[in-house]
């Protein structure tokens, strides 16, 4: 008897397909289910801190590029987040825009 033979294997195989199809349908739908300004503020959130980072590093070239990207993606997110949560993230860009000048001037000196 083969392996493709074995009604065990082939049993647990169909099993192992069914539960990955499951897992994918899951995600899908958690997909759908996801609203794009939760996931833009996820994303401004996690640029931020990632620019912060790049900043105490003394990496300039990717902190300005979050900087700027940052300063591209908040007013996509005017009208879909509670206001406090828009000022907080535009005073977070601000001090970083600040923070990255007074770095770019300390290391140019």
């Amino acid at each position: 008897m083969s392996e493709n033979d074995d009604p065990l294997k082939q049993m647990a195989d169909d099993q192992s397909t069914a539960a990955k199809e499951t897992q994918l349908d899951d995600l899908l739908a958690g997909i759908r289910q996801l609203k794009v300004s939760e996931f833009l503020l996820s994303t401004v959130s996690t640029i931020a801190s990632i620019s912060y980072g790049k900043l105490e590093a003394g990496d300039l070239v990717e902190a300005k590029l979050g900087i700027d990207t940052l300063r591209a993606l908040l007013p996509l997110l005017d009208g879909h987040i509670e206001e406090g949560i828009r000022k907080d993230l535009t005073n977070a860009v601000a001090n970083l825009g600040l923070a990255y000048v007074e770095v770019s001037a300390a290391t140019t000196s």
